[in-house]
């Protein structure tokens, strides 16, 4: 007689970051999201704390050109972390004038060294990248019930996540899109039923959210003038010379930010008065959490509801293809084609989920920038308005070298002057902020040469 004896099944243990993952999905909200801004705060910490002196990150940062706008301008309001930016940017002014001194007149764009991605951006990447990875090992084993109880993925790392997951998670996790995007639309509709400023604004901010995201525009940025459907006059070309000779920021920056709150507050008086602006709305996270955080009730709605028709269409069409399996003759050639079927079916998923049209405010704001450097380079023609910039903060280094690939011969030796100049003085401010930081300069009195770590975020970001 034989006895068989069956021994439980054990399944992987989580490790600590799923289960994490786990825990998220058991509240509202994308929990990469969560755990991305909660690693990005992490990383700043230890970074103005100990890292800023590492060689390693001090080479990544060189070759970065310090950090990106967005996290520039986080660091604009970091007065705590002044020493430790002036350590960083005193080194990058010296190694971006080591750069300047390379060139010779007849420097063009192809003489500029490339530049590697912001080391603060880089680490929010991989922050991202790694848990999506960890939940798509998490959503392919038994604790793929979890999703959507509440927590689900905004839609950018739904994208993510996607290419990661077999056909058939991938159908359960886009069903459970389908589903909140259908809770997000009763949201939306509840928002106009007149339920209170507080309740509409609350609604939208969550939906934006399941969109796109959390907000990832600096504070202060989108703040629109009010235009009351109506726009003065202006002359363009005299009011950007005059922005040649501002103390504290390029005149190119200088003209997209007018640009930009143009267009929001534009946006803002057209969806008061109530002609269809559904083409000209933003679709990309930067700019529709611009719309968002206007305050306006009337331009937030409309964005977010023109986004959510965009977004509903995508993952209904996604669905779509990954349902439309091919119809076979015998079920000996269904079960033969079946993998093949499933997996040409999620790449063309994939393919429907992936094509985001281009957001018309980005677009509109590239056609401005390109048009700023163009007038400028006309500008320098004239001698005072060489000297008008030469006064004046001068080109940030992002709009220096999209000058250099717009100038022709004759120009490009005056912008390399220009910017070797200032990089050279804003080097010598903040080397002058770090020795009156010792004890032994302690009885120099202290000036504006304190502030030029704020100068130089400005200098090599478009802030």
């Amino acid at each position: 007689m034989s006895v068989t004896i069956r021994l439980p099944v054990r399944t992987k243990k989580l490790t600590v970051p799923e289960i994490e993952l786990v825990h998220g999905l058991g509240r509202p909200g994308c929990p990469v999201c969560e755990r991305v801004d909660r690693e990005e705060r992490e990383y700043f910490f230890w970074l103005f704390c100990e890292n800023y002196s590492d060689p390693g990150f001090l080479e990544r940062f060189e070759a970065s050109m310090g950090f990106c706008r967005r996290h520039a301008a986080y660091a604009l309001n970091r007065t705590d972390a002044a020493s430790q930016l002036t350590f960083l940017y005193s080194n990058l002014a010296h190694h971006a004038g080591l750069q300047m001194t390379h060139f010779g007149g007849g420097a063009g764009a192809s003489d500029l060294p490339s530049l590697s991605a912001c080391p603060a951006c880089v680490s929010a990447r991989f922050s991202a990248s790694f848990a999506t990875r960890l939940l798509s090992s998490v959503l392919q084993r038994e604790e793929r019930s979890a999703y959507g109880k509440p927590g689900v993925l905004c839609l950018p790392h739904l994208r993510a996540l996607a290419p990661a997951l077999s056909p058939e998670i991938l159908r359960r996790v886009v069903t459970t899109h389908g589903w909140e995007l259908i809770s997000a639309k009763c949201i939306l509709e509840a928002a106009n039923d007149g339920n209170g400023e507080a309740a509409a604004v609350s609604s939208v901010l969550r939906v934006t959210e399941l969109l796109v995201g959390t907000d990832p525009n600096p504070s202060g940025l989108y703040a629109a003038a009010p235009m009351n459907g109506r726009r003065e006059p202006r002359d363009p070309v005299r009011q950007f010379a005059s922005s040649l000779e501002a103390p504290l920021a390029c005149p190119v920056c200088l003209e997209i930010r007018r640009a930009r709150r143009e267009w929001i507050a534009w946006l803002r008086d057209a969806a008061a008065t109530g002609p269809d602006i559904s083409d000209l709305l933003p679709l990309c996270p930067e700019h529709l959490w611009a719309c968002v955080t206007t305050g306006s009730m009337t331009l937030a709605p409309a964005a977010v509801r023109n986004a959510f028709m965009q977004e509903r269409s995508r993952v209904q069409r996604t669905f779509q293809a990954l349902t439309a399996l091919p119809r076979a003759q015998t079920p000996w050639k269904r079960l033969r084609g079946a993998r093949k079927a499933s997996l040409r079916l999620a790449s063309r998923a994939l393919q429907v989920l992936e094509s985001c049209p281009p957001c018309p405010v980005c677009q509109r704001l590239d056609e401005a920038e390109s048009r700023a450097i163009i007038l400028l380079l006309a500008l320098l023609q004239e001698g005072r308005h060489e000297a008008a910039l030469e006064r004046g903060h001068g080109l940030c280094m992002p709009h220096f070298r999209r000058a250099m690939a717009e100038a022709g011969q004759k120009e490009r030796p005056r912008l390399i002057r220009l910017e070797r100049a200032k990089i050279a003085a804003l080097e010598w401010e903040l080397d002058e902020a770090r020795r009156k930081g010792v004890w032994s300069s302690r009885p120099e009195a202290r000036g504006e040469e304190q502030r030029a770590w704020i100068r130089a975020l400005r200098r090599f970001a478009t802030v």
